[in-house]
């Protein structure tokens, strides 16, 4: 029985890792350019205005059968 090193008692080398499938990249890619043209268009308004008041009746209109306070 021949003494062997250390290098020798390991496992055979395996190729290095090949990283994230093609798949994964597009996904992060597409993620990432949807967030940044929403946050593009929030700040720069061209969305137009947002929020509970863009649903709201404008000055003076009331449903009928609603009583106002």
């Amino acid at each position: 029985m021949s003494i062997q090193t250390i290098e020798e008692r390991t496992w055979p080398t395996c190729p290095p890792y090949p990283g994230a499938p093609r798949w994964v990249k597009v996904s992060g890619i597409v993620a990432i350019i949807l967030v940044l043209l929403v946050v593009a268009v929030v700040f720069t308004g061209i969305g137009g205005p947002h929020g509970p008041g863009r649903h709201m009746p404008s000055s003076g209109v009331t449903e009928t059968g609603v009583q106002q306070r």
